[in-house]
């Protein structure tokens, strides 16, 4: 069956993260939750997340530039259940055994996705005090692989989840409670390990973006506070600047300390993680994906219909030089930068940017003008690589980049003053 119409109709992705061809291999990856399938073209071997899942009868076949996978082991390496319907020559894909029955394996099982929701619930009453609004649930139901299965990607969510700014966010809560955000840089100021009933395991955590660090009463000021809730145990402590993917539940109160030493209280926001990891696993994850399908290798079943601002996304260049992060919309896409930063290091936006195009020189920022958490501005090392994450109105865009320590172009100098917002 051909690959992208076998692959989406088992739920995977259409896009360059969930489905990697490597050229080099003639190897094709599909990624869904916590499930990763991997065969080559003319190899009879399917592998299930790194480990031999069966040997095929048929292997994959390259045939006049389309790849075809073997229906039958792919459906069932996901969980699903494929047959033949000679009389109509139609292969059908379900869920459930060809016939009826009880289904198999749905990435993760169904009795378990339950209890982990029902225990996350009594997380929720029981340290927050809110109730699980019902948007929110039709989203943990509805991609509970990725939010649950013990074996999910570290990014099980990426390319469902959107960036919204905190203060889209606090303007109104609830709009948000039926969306899977994602949230950089937020350093935790607290986390410790639950074990509630039937021994499940819930990690809980309180953090923030933004603000300035009073070292006197070693609180923060002016910052963006969340309580997260997260279903397992996440490799994360105090200190720690962390990545969030998960649904917004509701808002409560945090109590603080200001620059005087008096109390006060203000909004944190309550999400529901299903992906929960230092910016430095973040990092390394991305990094070794990008080893695992270097260069975007065209394959003409893969093409969809991306906006053409999208396309521009993919083709935006972006570069470490001169002392400056360098920025170049190539394809004339319209696009505005909503946040920027490079590893730990942010630069503070009071509103997007729009991105200048190439006759235009691009946009150059002082690395300078890139701090973390304690204010400290970002200098580059020799030699050494930089994830560089750029939020778009048409998505993100992530990209690991050496610094050039060689002079900037006149142009770069030209643009950086041109910044303004």
């Amino acid at each position: 069956m051909p690959l992208r119409d076998l692959l989406i109709s088992l739920g995977v992705q259409n896009n360059d993260n969930s489905i990697i061809w490597n050229g080099h291999e003639q190897s094709v990856t599909a990624i869904k939750g916590g499930k990763t399938v991997k065969l080559g073209v003319g190899a009879k071997a399917i592998y299930l997340n790194g480990e031999l899942y069966k040997e095929l009868d048929v292997p994959a076949q390259n045939v006049d530039g389309h790849i075809y996978l073997p229906a039958r082991a792919v459906a069932e390496a996901f969980g699903y259940f494929a047959d033949f319907d000679s009389g109509t020559q139609t292969i059908l894909v379900q869920n459930v055994p060809i016939g009826g029955g009880i289904k198999a394996d749905d990435f993760v099982d169904p009795a378990v996705a339950t209890t982990t929701l029902a225990t996350i619930e009594k997380a929720l009453n029981g340290l927050a005090g809110l109730p699980l609004p019902a948007k929110s649930r039709d989203v943990l139901e509805q991609n509970a692989a990725a939010f649950f299965a013990p074996d999910r990607s570290l990014l099980s969510l990426d390319e469902l989840d959107k960036y919204v700014s905190e203060g889209d966010l606090a303007k109104n809560p609830s709009n948000y409670a039926g969306d899977i955000v994602t949230y950089s840089s937020l350093t935790l100021d607290t986390v410790r390990e639950m074990e509630l009933d039937g021994g499940q395991i819930v990690t809980g955590a309180v953090g923030h973006t933004g603000g300035t660090h009073n070292r006197l009463f070693e609180s923060w000021q002016d910052s963006t506070y969340f309580q997260i809730f997260y279903a397992g145990r996440a490799d994360v402590a105090k200190g720690d600047k962390t990545t969030v993917k998960g649904v917004v539940v509701g808002e409560t109160i945090v109590e603080l300390t200001n620059a005087r030493g008096v109390p006060f209280s203000q909004p944190m926001y309550v999400i529901v993680a299903g992906n929960f990891l230092k910016g430095s696993a973040e990092y390394d994850f991305r990094m070794e994906r990008s080893k695992q399908n270097p260069g975007k290798i065209v394959i003409p079943e893969l093409d969809s219909q991306p906006t053409y601002s999208q396309k521009a996304l993919k083709q935006l260049s972006v570069k470490l030089k001169g002392g400056k992060l360098k920025i170049v919309d190539e394809m004339y896409g319209d696009l505005e930068i909503r946040e920027l930063r490079i590893m730990d290091y942010a630069y503070k936006l009071a509103k997007p940017i729009r991105i200048p195009d190439k006759y235009d020189g691009g946009l150059a920022i002082e690395l300078s003008a890139f701090a973390d958490a304690q204010g400290n501005p970002f200098v580059p090392k020799s030699g050494e690589i930089y994830l560089i994450k750029v939020v778009t109105n048409a998505g993100e865009v992530v990209r690991f980049e050496s610094h050039d320590p060689g002079m900037a172009a006149k142009a770069d100098e030209t643009k950086t003053s041109a910044v303004r917002h």
